[in-house]
């Protein structure tokens, strides 16, 4: 019955992320913090207590609800509750070298591209403990961006050799690299958007490329000079594209629909953000305790029941 009700609350949470009013996470590099922004939007402060978070880049909620974020002059993962309280180091080890972007894979586990190790590590989605790691110096220099395609295999951006890398979502093994040059230029994060296309920030062009792993093509998706130097890459709940401005210290929002830039979503140096790098939208955790909370006291009674399995 306990697992009955807690998946109950899963279902809820996940329902919610849809409908409630979604919070921006964004790492703020300069200022080693992780900021946070409602959906007015305004800022609500350093998001980050505790855990000597040191040049923050990738961020993301994992599957547990918690939060993830790449310290990358700290070499670890650090993982964090909803309301910023600092849980524990997640992951760390030699492999890990100035982790950038992160993503965690169709079988929950977490990847991470470590830019100054050449290689994309996969970590335990339960312990944390490494698992084994993909690419060498032969393809990749500086990884930052990490997805998987909807084909399920893991693609990565390399920025200094500006290329766009492949590799088998089961053997792990290298598959080729799909895009060099051209539109990208100092590639770093990418995401995947609901059209199952991968979207890519060109850093140095300020564009936005897009890549259709059906047809293998790379193309423009908006170029414009607002975006200077973008870095992360967030689709919100309505669809529009949030880039992290690295030299402009905010937010700016790409309606998905038109390919235009409507302006910036939180304006520069707001609540102190210098140096965006990456963001994530997450459920505002006051609406997630409110569903959430009664049914776990309810597993929790359960449990209390001598008679409960």
């Amino acid at each position: 019955m306990r697992a009955s009700i807690l998946a109950i609350a899963s279902l809820i949470f996940c329902a919610l992320i849809d409908v409630a009013r979604a919070e921006l996470l964004v790492s703020s590099r300069l200022s080693n913090q992780a900021l946070r922004y409602s959906d007015a939007p305004a800022p609500l402060g350093q998001f980050n207590i505790g855990g000597g978070l040191t040049t923050p880049n990738g961020v993301l909620q994992g599957p547990d609800g918690l939060i993830y974020v790449s310290s990358r002059d700290g070499h670890q993962i650090l993982r964090y509750f909803l309301d910023g309280q600092f849980d524990r180091v997640f992951a760390s080890g030699t492999e890990m070298v100035g982790p950038s972007g992160i993503v965690f894979g169709p079988e929950g586990d977490l990847y991470v591209a470590n830019s100054l190790a050449q290689n994309v590590a996969r970590y335990d989605r339960t312990s944390g403990v490494l698992v084994r790691t993909y690419g060498s110096s032969a393809e990749l220099n500086a990884p930052i961006g990490v997805e998987f395609g909807p084909d399920g295999d893991l693609y990565v951006t390399s920025a200094v050799n500006n290329r766009l890398i492949r590799y088998d979502g089961v053997t792990g093994a290298f598959d080729g690299i799909l895009a060099q040059g051209g539109l990208l230029a100092n590639p770093a994060d990418m995401k995947r958007g609901a059209d199952g296309r991968l979207y890519i920030a060109s850093a140095l062009q300020n564009r936005i490329a897009v890549f259709d792993t059906t047809t293998s093509s790379l193309t423009s998706f908006v170029q414009d000079t607002s975006l200077m130097n973008p870095v992360g890459l967030a689709f919100g709940p309505d669809g529009d594209l949030f880039v992290a401005s690295f030299l402009g210290d905010k937010i700016v929002r790409v309606n998905h629909t038109t390919q235009l830039v409507t302006g910036d979503y939180i304006p520069a140096q707001s609540g102190g953000l210098d140096g965006p790098q990456f963001l994530t939208f997450i459920p505002e955790p006051s609406l997630l305790a409110i569903a959430i909370v009664p049914l776990a006291l309810a597993a929790r009674r359960r449990d209390k029941n001598p008679r409960s399995f």
